[in-house]
């Protein structure tokens, strides 16, 4: 079973994630991946125990999330990205929506998933991806709102972002 642990951040920077990995690795546990936001960690593990790997980088559990899980419905998963995303856990955000975009291809669900991926590597520490994936993404966002989704502001802040200002957040108003 893979999952994510979800921890306090003691202080990690994302500079220092393999080095991170490669010492939960060390210590037994199955780490798929790490991201590291200024005030959580993200562990992506297969299988794992979330006490031993909170001891081990030092923080605290604040969740535990098995990968996989599949939204009810596009409106489901819209809402679930939004908490997502605006608790920083950008990966689970484009998670949320991949099993809905597989099955219907659409591009703004993609470009959705595309703006997660980018801050996913922000939190990987790799800045020219980030920029990069966050610019595909947006070239797919043309709508101003898909579902409960307002697009258009989630744009208006990703390229706030991008030009140095506070990240983005997501809304959806529900009708």
């Amino acid at each position: 079973m893979r999952a994510i642990v979800v921890l306090t951040n003691p202080g990690h920077r994302a500079s220092r994630r393999r080095e991170l990995m490669a010492a939960l690795r060390a210590s037994g546990h199955d780490v798929v991946n790490i991201r590291i936001d200024e005030d959580h960690l993200e562990v992506d593990v297969r299988g794992g125990d979330p006490q031993g790997i909170a001891a081990a980088v030092g923080g605290r559990v604040i969740d535990y999330a098995e990968v996989g899980k599949e939204a009810d419905s596009v409106c489901d998963a819209l809402r679930e990205y939004v908490r997502y995303f605006n608790a920083r856990r950008y990966w689970e955000a484009h998670e949320v929506l991949e099993s809905v975009w597989r099955m219907s291809k659409d591009p703004v669900l993609q470009g959705l998933i595309m703006v997660a991926a980018g801050l996913v590597k922000l939190q990987e520490g790799d800045r020219a991806h980030m920029y990069m994936l966050l610019e595909r993404g947006l070239s797919a966002l043309s709508v101003a709102r898909y579902g409960c989704l307002d697009v258009r502001g989630l744009v208006e802040g990703v390229r706030a972002f991008m030009r140095g200002g506070p990240r983005p957040v997501a809304q959806c108003h529900e009708d």
